[in-house]
Parts: structure tokens; C-alpha cells; sequence
């Protein structure tokens, strides 16, 4: 059995790596549990469930959580796990089972992760125990990989640049529909992401000498004072500004959901990683915006993506993605699957 620490699944980028890893893992004959912090929602509850993949709480079920990674091999990720804001109690409690895993003979994996500088000399030291307890570390960007080696650099040899696991099982089929743009913005104050409204409608403007027909806002992270709100003060800007029709999307699931909401569109302007990626996964042309680049341009380099900046202002950053798109997405699924290779 394979339990997976995840993070918050009110975000649907986290819920779309959870579900990629368990897909996987059970094609390959494993028996998978998610294991959230928070409690989910019943409509991603019955998305797990129907691939045969309980999803756990712990902060609900922190006993039966803690039994049950007694008996299995845990991975740690992916997603921004590795930094200052989360929960002492998330922390200390993933620690422990790193521990009661390892003493039961099981595997450890950190898979994917993206991390950022802690400050809290607890926090720290949790990090670094988990880190010495874990078979092995994958993380999924270069500036991860130095973080993770400064916060313990007794364990540099087993920390690896490694992919994002939503890579794992390859690229996505599937048609868009004519002059869509999809946006899907990030905001988190903890990391003082906000909106950048003048850069998408730039981009918007130059779109519409390509045919642009419709947008569609994609929230991500559910709760309302993030995405949510985000999405509906983008269309709250544009109105009036660029005319065509502007709808936000209701996701509450990925497969039913965040997935066909990226699938229909021709063209992605987005501040989530995790839109980036799935966007690469469909072959998207994507034009990622100038707040987020210090998080998506280790990614959108791999393709040749344009910021929306330069997009705008015609000053292409550098190579054609299509030309190298299958290439690059067969290579970074075999990362990820390397990752997990051990499973």
C-alpha cells in the first residue's frame, strides 16, 4: 500500500498531482490513499473513490491516518510543500509517520516538491528530520534543489532534481474549441500573488487578431477570497474593455472539471504552475504572466512559452514550443516516473 501526503485539495492543482500519482500507481497494482491535511469536498471524494483511491484527512482522522502509514510506504508531494506556511501540526504529524514507516521497514519518498526558504527554527528542524528519514528526495525545479541542500546539507546526496508529478502518465488528448482563451490567475497573499490585469488584457487584444471568439476564467484554488474572487475581478475588469463573451467556469473536480475547462480552450494566459502544466499537457500555446514567473519559468523554458510581457510588447522570449512538445513531455513523464520507480 502507498499512502500519499498531499496539500490542500480546496486547490485543484494539488488535486490534479494527487490524482495523476494515483492513477498511476493503481495501473501499476498498488493500493493508493490520499492523505489531505483538510477535509475534502464530496464531489472530489467521489472522483478518488471511483478510481478504487480512498482520500483520508488527517487533521479528521489523525489516529486512524497515523495506523494506517504503520503499514505502507508513504510519498511526500508534489506540490509547494516544503515551506513556511504550513500547519505545525501537518508538519509534526507527516515526521512521525516518516518515522513509524521507516521502523516498519517501508519506503519514503519525497516526489516532486517545490520548496521555499522556512524560517521557523521548528519548522526547520521537522524538515530535517523528514528529510534524513526519507529514502530518497526529488524535487521538481533547480531553486528547490538548492533550498532543500542549504536547510540539510548532511543529506545532499540523496536530494535530485527530479519533475513535477503531474507528469506522470504523459501528455493529454483532446480537441479545444476555436477561439478560446482560457485564464486561470493565483492569488495568495502568504506569497504576494495578485492579479495582473493589465498584462491579460494586453494579451487579449493581440488575441483578437487571431481569431479570439470567448474567455473562460479557471479558479483553481476554490476558497472564495482566492481564485474565486480573483476570477470574477478579472471579468469585472474586462467588461467594457474587450468584446467578447466572458464566463467563469464552475470547477469543483479535475477529470469532470479543471480538465475539460483547459481542453477547450486554443489559448492559456495563466499564474498557475499547475495550469502551465496541464496546458503542456494538451499542447496548449500558453503565455504565462510577469508576477508568476519567478515560479513558472523553470517549466514554461522547457516549451518555449511566452510570457505575456513580452507576448504583448512582440518580443518573443525564445524557441517555438510545438516544434519540441512531444519530445519534452515524453521526457519529463520519464522523470517523474523515475521518480516513483522504486514503487
Amino acid at each position: 500500500m502507498i499512502a500519499i501526503f498531499v496539500g490542500n485539495l480546496v486547490n485543484l492543482g494539488d488535486a490534479l498531482i494527487a490524482l495523476r500519482q494515483a492513477t498511476y500507481l493503481r495501473a501499476r497494482g498498488h493500493k493508493v490513499v490520499i492523505l489531505p491535511h483538510e477535509g475534502v469536498s464530496n464531489e472530489l471524494q467521489n472522483e478518488f473513490s471511483s478510481l478504487g483511491v480512498k482520500v483520508l484527512s488527517i487533521r479528521n482522522n489523525p489516529i486512524r491516518a497515523m495506523l494506517l502509514c504503520f503499514r505502507a510506504h508513504l510519498i511526500l508531494g508534489g506540490g509547494h510543500m516544503i515551506r513556511e506556511q504550513v500547519s505545525v501540526f501537518w508538519l509534526l504529524f507527516c515526521t512521525l509517520a516518516f518515522a513509524a514507516s521507516r521502523a516498519f521497514g517501508h519506503r519514503t519518498l519525497v516526489a516532486g516538491v517545490g520548496a521555499t526558504p522556512v524560517s521557523s527554527c521548528l519548522k526547520k528542524f521537522l524538515f530535517r528530520v523528514m528529510l534524513v528519514l526519507s529514502s530518497t528526495v526529488y524535487v521538481r525545479d533547480p531553486n528547490s534543489e538548492n533550498m532543500l541542500k542549504n536547510l540539510a546539507p548532511f543529506c545532499k546526496t540523496k536530494i535530485h532534481l527530479g519533475g513535477d508529478m503531474a507528469y506522470l502518465g504523459g501528455s493529454l488528448k483532446g480537441r479545444d474549441t476555436e477561439g478560446v482563451c482560457a485564464i486561470s490567475p493565483a492569488v495568495d497573499k502568504s506569497e504576494n500573488r495578485t492579479v495582473d490585469f493589465d498584462e491579460i488584457l494586453n494579451v487579449l487584444n493581440k488575441l483578437k487578431s487571431e481569431g479570439l471568439k470567448r474567455i473562460i476564467l479557471i479558479p483553481h484554488d476554490l476558497r472564495d477570497d482566492f481564485d474565486v474572487l480573483a476570477c470574477q475581478e478579472i471579468k469585472n475588469f474586462l467588461v467594457g474593455k474587450i468584446d467578447v463573451q466572458i464566463d467563469i467556469c464552475e470547477v469543483s473536480t479535475v477529470s469532470t472539471g479543471l480538465i475539460p475547462a483547459y481542453e477547450s480552450a486554443s489559448w492559456v494566459i495563466t499564474s498557475r504552475l499547475h495550469g502551465l502544466i496541464l496546458s503542456s499537457l494538451f499542447g496548449k500555446q500558453v503565455f504565462y504572466t510577469d508576477r508568476s514567473a519567478k515560479k513558472l519559468k523553470y517549466f514554461a523554458d522547457f516549451f518555449g512559452y511566452i510570457s505575456a510581457k513580452n507576448y504583448a510588447y512582440n518580443t518573443p522570449d525564445n524557441v517555438d514550443a510545438a516544434t519540441a512538445l512531444d519530445g519534452v513531455l515524453t521526457s519529463l513523464s520519464k522523470v517523474a516516473k523515475r521518480t516513483v520507480a522504486g514503487f
